[in-house]
């Protein structure tokens, strides 16, 4: 309700009505409560996720380092890239630590000369940095909400701890190593939420093949309670088709079996199995079934009720159709993208 004074209900509007319109504004109110909780989940996730791939990234530069300079090796304990027991690591504290000013780390660190004296930022260089960013969500055709990420509030709380000698990662460093390291992270957390509750109400294997762009691949997920989505591994089956071969039975299930060991070595959580109405996939559940006895297989109808109305949708005014509603699609996508602030 709009406060003040002068503002007073009006009579002229049925009780019924007035549910509504209450009851509509607690959605409203939810649905706003529900994204700050939602943003504040995420802010929580992003600075534990971080830390796991910061920790990961430094025993990949380490490995790096002592390769090239075996003689200078520092003695390293025994650790994977993929544990993650701590998600803290000794150089999220060196970062956090004042630099020093004596010698020639002085000239590196002075005061900047972009805040005031009272400690507030010169409007001008505000600005200037709005002007920065909506230049690059132009460039690189991101949506205008773009400036509410929190992956982008953390890259600006984290670019006030450098100095101007910072550089920004190459495209080799970010298809590489920072990639790996947060792939890392991202896997750990994902396949943690999966076993959190498996020892309770068990695990469920699925997934299928394809072939897209020409490349066959085998995509294997798995579901929880925990987790009710979680890739385990897509695998590339091109050099197995070259030899001649094919995604047989035998084949789905050789790739199948090692991931479901390593979840789960004791055979006591996995208890389903589900694939399409395909022959091969089915076979190949019967076979994971002599290793995995607790397990059962289910046969999915999705992809007999997709082939159906795709048939439907081969129809002349079925096919008009769809030309129509993709044409109105992208025309909201590009609304969504480029017109939205929300």
């Amino acid at each position: 309700m709009i406060g003040g004074k002068d503002v007073r209900a009006c009579k002229k509007i049925p009780p019924k009505w007035k549910a509504v319109f209450a009851k509509y504004a607690g959605r409203l109110r939810n649905k706003i409560m529900e994204k700050e909780t939602e943003e504040k989940n995420q802010q929580s996730s992003m600075k534990e996720t971080g830390s796991m791939a910061l920790c990961a990234y430094e025993v990949m530069k380490q490995v790096k380092m002592d390769a090239r300079n075996p003689r200078k090796a520092s003695l390293l304990d025994e650790a994977s890239v993929t544990t993650y027991d701590t998600p803290s690591c000794g150089s999220t504290k060196r970062l956090l630590e004042k630099p020093s000013s004596k010698g020639s780390d002085q000239k590196k660190f002075r005061k900047s000369n972009l805040v005031t004296i009272s400690g507030k930022n010169l409007p001008l260089t505000e600005r200037q940095l709005s002007l920065a960013i909506n230049r690059m969500v132009i460039i690189h055709h991101l949506p205008f909400s773009f400036s509410r990420s929190v992956a982008f509030k953390e890259v600006l709380a984290l670019a006030r701890m450098t100095n101007n000698s910072y550089k920004p990662p190459t495209k080799q460093e970010m298809g590489g190593d920072l990639l790996n390291a947060n792939y890392a992270a991202y896997q750990a957390q994902s396949i943690a939420r999966l076993m959190s509750k498996a020892d309770i109400f068990g695990m469920s294997i699925f997934g299928d093949g394809a072939t897209i762009v020409k490349t066959p691949m085998i995509n294997i997920l798995a579901s929880s309670a925990g987790n009710p989505h979680c890739v385990l591994d897509v695998i590339d089956c091109s050099n197995h088709v070259a030899e001649g071969n094919k995604k047989d039975a035998f084949y789905i299930c050789q790739q199948m079996l090692p991931r479901m060991r390593e979840l789960d070595p004791r055979r006591e959580l996995f208890d389903l199995i589900a694939f399409d109405g395909a022959a091969n996939v089915q076979k190949a559940g019967k076979l994971i079934e002599q290793y995995f006895p607790r397990c059962s297989v289910m046969k999915g109808i999705e992809h007999t009720a997709s082939l159906y109305f795709g048939k439907i949708s081969a129809l002349s005014p079925i096919r008009e159709l769809n030309l129509l509603a993709g044409v109105v699609s992208l025309c909201r996508i590009v609304f969504s993208f480029h017109f939205t602030f929300c």
